[in-house]
């Protein structure tokens, strides 16, 4: 099984293979309880975990608040 989660301090994604009891963010590197993070979706099949994490990664980048000057 795959799932895409994301990580409460930095907000990025990635893909879990299996279900570890922990795991590391890997842009910031916090350790997660894999039980405790937002999962995205979760699939037999990793093409489909790779395309919602990279569906997922576009959303959240154009929903991103843009500072005014």
């Amino acid at each position: 099984m795959y799932a895409v989660v994301g990580c409460s301090e930095c907000s990025a994604l990635w893909i879990l293979d299996g279900q570890p009891d922990r795991t590391e963010c890997p842009r910031c590197g916090r350790s997660h309880s894999a039980d405790r993070l937002k999962r995205f979706v979760e699939t037999d099949d990793k093409d489909h975990a790779r395309e919602v994490r990279a569906s997922t990664g576009r959303e959240r980048a154009t929903r991103s608040p843009t500072s005014i000057v």
